[in-house]
């Protein structure tokens, strides 16, 4: 409890704290200060005095920074011998300095011309204005013309929404690919084809009763083990699907289980509320004969047994007992020399 200078816990004593103590200064320099304006520092450098204020970084050197910036005074013969030693690399072959760089390409005489030109000749006298703002009707303002439209087609695939795809294929001897079947138009026949004309070819794959004329599949004949495992195993629309084995024989009033009202020497004892309750007899109902009474089974005297002020169990502070001469630290026994502890709060 918090004393005030009277000694006394008065609420104004209790809601006033001593000040928190500061940081350690050995420790100081690990904490992060988080005090608006405060320069951020790194621990290893807080205890660094720091570089002067004249204090230049760098190397002081005896020449010139144009001595330095200058390249290389070599002689005739020196440069001839650097050329040779570094004319082994590729990117000197490949980039020589103040020259295109050379991929190898062999490109035709025509174009070694210096008077060769690359791209298109404009007319003469035709405009900038008029290429960079071409007019309506030119053909270069991008109007919606059918050779814009299917070069847009080939190109990005901008057909319009419906449009069916196409690829502009021909074949030979067929005009419009529209209007031609491919596949079988005849049933064959011993010989090759020629025979009567296929009719709902897909459908009859898809569903092959409709191949008989009665338009229902045909009766098949198989074991009745086969039936009932297409029976359980199958899927039939607006009927549960059969999880279990072995049901499928039953009748639609079978009931599961045992009959509870079973009467057993005038007792009924298998219903819900004999089972929670049970269904003793009435001598086993009697409560014990030693409920409430001592039961002598000859461990003590009836002498110490009916001794009230007698106390079993071991006694906290073992003042029966001598204490030792030299007490072991695990030694946890009271032998009644402890110091008694003053009454905390």
């Amino acid at each position: 409890m918090a004393l005030d200078g009277r000694g006394t816990g008065a609420v104004a004593g209790c809601l006033k704290f001593a000040e928190r103590p500061p940081t350690p200064e050995k420790i100081r320099r690990f904490r992060v200060d988080n005090t608006p304006g405060s320069h951020l520092r790194h621990w290893g450098l807080a205890q660094d005095s720091g570089p002067a204020e004249d204090f230049t970084f760098g190397v002081k050197m005896d020449r010139a920074p144009v001595d330095v910036l200058n390249k290389e005074q070599l002689s005739r013969v020196q440069s001839f011998v650097r050329e040779r030693s570094e004319a082994v690399y590729d990117s000197n072959k490949r980039e020589p300095l103040g020259k295109p760089a050379s991929h190898g390409h062999k490109l035709p005489d025509k174009v070694m011309s210096p008077d060769f030109k690359h791209g298109v000749t404009t007319k003469s006298g035709e405009a900038a204005f008029a290429l960079l703002f071409p007019s309506a009707g030119s053909g270069l303002d991008g109007a919606e013309t059918k050779e814009n439209k299917e070069r847009y087609k080939k190109s990005h695939g901008d057909y319009d929404p419906g449009e069916q795809v196409s690829r502009n294929y021909t074949i030979k001897g067929v005009d419009d690919l529209r209007n031609v079947s491919f596949g079988t138009q005849k049933a064959p026949k011993e010989g090759g084809l020629g025979g009567t004309a296929i009719t709902d070819g897909v459908r009859k794959a898809i569903n092959p009763d409709t191949a008989n004329p009665s338009g229902v599949a045909a009766s098949q004949v198989c074991p009745k083990v086969v039936a009932d495992f297409q029976q359980r195993n199958s899927d039939f629309l607006g009927k549960p699907r059969q999880l279990t084995k072995g049901f499928e024989h039953m009748n639609e009033g079978q009931t599961f289980g045992r009959p509870s009202w079973l009467e057993k020497e005038g007792v009924v004892r298998d219903t819900a509320r004999a089972c929670i309750l049970g269904y003793y007899d009435p001598v086993d109902q009697l409560p014990d004969a030693d409920l409430e009474k001592p039961v002598l089974r000859g461990a003590a005297p009836t002498s110490v047994l009916e001794d009230s002020s007698r106390k079993y169990g071991a006694p906290s502070c073992r003042t029966d007992k001598p204490p030792p001469k030299l007490r072991s630290v695990a030694d946890m026994c009271n032998y009644g020399d402890d110091v008694v502890p003053p009454l905390q709060h």
